[in-house]
């Protein structure tokens, strides 16, 4: 019937949802990588004279990553208090878009003959988002190893040079 029609309309969404999360997660993951180049290439010279104090290179890529986790839990916090207005927004666009179309599928079957549908006058009510823990925490560390990740290979191009070619390339 028409809930049989919703549903699996739902599992297609959760489908989509599934790979939106993988292309945006890589996306991010190539964006996050840039940024953090450009940050580390704009702070070059404070990295060389770090390294020239005597600070290891781990320090400093420990440094530059505690300061990118504190952004990332800045980020997390903001996105944690708007997801629940926004999610309810979203389901509710969803919900109705979903009862709209069966609605019109139902005008559309009217001039056919056929048996009682035993569906027919049914309707969504109630919707709820709950964003639960494991949410939240499957978020927390998507960033952290993002951040990692994206700070590691971003360093990697300038940890491998010495302070004196650093220095010297910015003359």
């Amino acid at each position: 019937g028409n809930l049989d029609t919703m549903s699996s309309n739902f599992n297609t969404l959760e489908e989509t949802s599934n790979m939106m999360i993988i292309v945006i997660t890589i996306a991010s993951f190539i964006i996050l990588t840039l940024i953090f180049i450009f940050w580390i290439k704009t702070r070059s010279k404070e990295v060389a004279i770090y390294m020239s104090l005597g600070l290891t290179k781990f320090n400093i890529i420990k440094q530059i990553l505690i300061e990118a986790l504190l952004v990332g839990i800045v980020a997390l916090s903001i996105s944690a208090i708007a997801s629940i207005p926004v999610s309810k927004i979203a389901v509710n666009y969803i919900v109705d878009n979903q009862v709209q179309q069966m609605e019109e599928q139902q005008i559309m079957q009217q001039g056919q003959v056929s048996g009682y549908d035993e569906n027919a006058g049914q309707s969504v009510k109630g919707t709820e988002v709950k964003i639960t823990p494991s949410i939240y925490g499957t978020s927390f560390a998507t960033i952290l190893i993002l951040e990692v990740l994206t700070v590691n290979v971003a360093g990697i191009l300038i940890m491998k040079k010495k302070p004196k070619e650093i220095l010297s390339e910015m003359s």
